[in-house]
């Protein structure tokens, strides 16, 4: 009873300011949210929630549209001198790939689905490792006043997957053929079959150039 009373008293000692804030965070949502200012904003930037252990953080990030957008943001982010590394080769965008391509995949909103991340989508690129790369990649091409050859680059990612997909569906099939055999078998014990032991046969290796090429 002493903890209730004291939570009740200290309830309505500090109610004045739990109302204020309420009503500040009420209006600012309804800010972002209905009026044409807010519209604007939102329009924009897309608002990523960042959960702590012990606070929320709301923070408002620019995203970009497409492809040269992201080459404006990449301008006004990077360093002069990063820059130069990258146009010179200095720096390769592949050792970018845990740091700025990291960057990107977090705040641009890859994993959240983003508008960046669903106008890529839209091209046939799903994976944000894919696009935080075809991203570094073809700023890299930018900065250089070379062809950036989106549509090859697209191409390549979507024959790594298929190639992926063709070989999961090789090694499933071999699996299975393996375990009717040896349940059928009444012979002799005959050893389990451990799937990462399985050779591929010349018939997939066959599927998997008709792939590649």
């Amino acid at each position: 009873m002493t903890f209730l009373r004291k939570f009740k008293e200290e309830l309505v000692e500090n109610l004045p300011s739990y109302a204020v804030c309420t009503l500040m965070c009420f209006f600012v949502l309804y800010g972002f949210c209905f009026t044409p200012w807010g519209q604007k904003i939102t329009h924009d930037y897309e608002r990523l929630i960042v959960w702590g252990v012990h606070y929320v953080c709301p923070d408002l990030v620019y995203v970009p549209r497409d492809l040269e957008d992201c080459f404006t943001e990449l301008d006004r982010l990077l360093t002069d001198e990063l820059q130069t590394r990258l146009k010179t080769g200095e720096v390769r965008t592949w050792q970018m790939h845990m740091t700025t391509g990291l960057w990107i995949r977090n705040n641009w909103g890859l994993w959240q689905g983003s508008r960046l991340s669903r106008y890529f989508n839209g091209l046939g690129v799903y994976h944000p490792d894919d696009i935080s790369s075809i991203i570094l990649y073809s700023y890299v091409r930018h900065l250089r006043d070379e062809y950036v050859d989106m549509s090859n680059q697209i191409k390549f990612y979507q024959m790594y997957w298929k190639f992926v997909r063709t070989l999961k569906e090789i090694q499933d099939k071999q699996v299975t053929a393996a375990d009717e055999n040896t349940d059928n078998d009444t012979g002799e014990d005959t050893e389990s079959v451990d799937e990462t032991e399985v050779e591929p046969s010349e018939d997939g290796a066959d599927m998997v150039m008709q792939v590649l090429c």
